[in-house]
């Protein structure tokens, strides 16, 4: 898979024309959106193409791929190949959190993947939410995140598709 992501300070970049802010603003001045995507067309894309590549590039940062980490959570191959090839447009966001917990992203990361994916980013409030949370601030595995939701009456991460 082709893949544009660079990184930059510990960060994941794409390579655009133009940066993000740059595109919000003119958004605020076009008179038209045709106008505005004519203009900027090469720095449009489509949500499940910009997670894809945040997810594959993730995953190589972090010595891992897909079916690696499907075999870890529990999950379908396919499933977990689908989003990393942007072929999936609507992936779980439980999912995308186990992906997360195994390849021990950081919060930033996960919030960025859960955002790309169109779901809602960890809220530190909910009480799940910031389980899940400090899992990822102290690197917690997969299994013993799990434990650690069950015993506290919460679902698991990632029950198995079917």
């Amino acid at each position: 898979m082709d893949n544009p992501a660079r990184l930059h300070d510990g960060n994941i970049m794409f390579e655009h024309k133009f940066p993000t802010i740059v595109l919000e603003e003119q958004m605020k001045r076009i008179d038209s959106f045709e106008e505005f995507e004519n203009f900027y067309t090469d720095d449009l894309m489509e949500g499940n193409m910009l997670l894809a590549r945040y997810l594959y590039r993730l995953l190589d940062d972090h010595g891992t791929n897909p079916s690696a980490v499907a075999k870890e959570i529990g999950w379908s191959h396919d499933y977990v190949r689908k989003i990393a090839n942007g072929e999936k447009t609507n992936p779980k966001r439980e999912v995308l959190l186990a992906i997360c917990v195994q390849i021990k992203a950081t919060v930033e990361e996960t919030q960025t993947l859960l955002r790309y994916a169109g779901q809602q980013p960890l809220y530190a409030r909910r009480r799940r939410d910031a389980i899940i949370w400090y899992a990822l601030t102290t690197g917690q595995s997969y299994g013993k995140l799990n434990d650690y939701l069950y015993e506290r009456g919460y679902e698991r991460l990632c029950k198995k598709e079917g």
